[in-house]
C-alpha cells in the first residue's frame, strides 16, 4: 500500500509541474495555437487532450489513497478504493492514450518548424534540470502501464 501512495504522490507531483511549467502558461498555450493560415491543424485542447481529465483522477486518487493510508488499511478496503478509480481511469486513460502519437509528433514538428517555440521549451527545460515537454505529456502512458505493478505488490 506504502508504494502505491508514494508512487501516486511522486506522479501527482510531476502533473502539478506539467501543469504549473506549461499547462498554465499562456505562452505556451498561444505557441500551441495553430498558425493563421493553418485551419484544420490541431489546437492546443487537441493537441493535449484530456489532460485535465488525468490530473483531476490523480488528484482524487492521491486524496483518496492518503485517507486509506492514514486509516486502518486493509486488502479489501484497497481493492474496494481502486474499483471506481480504475473503471473510470482507464476510460480517461484510453483516451489520452491514443491521442500521444498525435501529441508527439505535433511537438516534435512544432519544436523543428519554430525556433521562438523551440527557444522556449529549451528555457523551460533548462529550468526543470533538463526534463523536457514530451517527457511529462508521455507520463499518463507509463503511468497506465505500471499500475498493474504497483497492485500485484498490495
Amino acid at each position: 500500500m506504502y508504494e502505491i501512495y508514494t508512487s501516486e504522490q511522486t506522479y501527482r507531483k510531476s502533473l502539478e509541474t506539467l501543469e504549473k511549467q506549461f499547462l498554465n502558461d499562456n505562452l505556451f498555450v498561444c505557441y500551441l495555437e495553430p498558425e493563421e493560415d493553418g485551419e484544420g491543424l490541431p489546437g492546443p485542447e487537441e493537441i493535449l487532450g484530456n489532460i485535465d481529465e488525468i490530473m483531476s483522477i490523480s488528484k482524487r486518487f492521491v486524496d483518496e489513497l492518503r485517507s486509506l493510508y492514514e486509516g486502518q488499511v486493509t486488502v479489501p478496503s484497497v481493492t474496494g478504493l481502486l474499483k471506481p478509480f480504475v473503471d473510470h481511469l482507464f476510460t480517461a486513460y484510453i483516451t489520452y492514450c491514443s491521442n500521444t502519437s498525435l501529441q508527439q509528433e505535433i511537438i516534435t514538428q512544432k519544436r523543428k518548424n519554430d525556433p521562438e517555440f523551440d527557444m522556449f521549451l529549451d528555457g523551460k527545460e533548462k529550468a526543470l534540470m533538463g526534463q523536457n515537454l514530451q517527457s511529462f505529456l508521455i507520463m499518463p502512458m507509463q503511468r497506465i502501464c505500471r499500475m498493474p505493478l504497483l497492485l500485484s505488490a498490495v
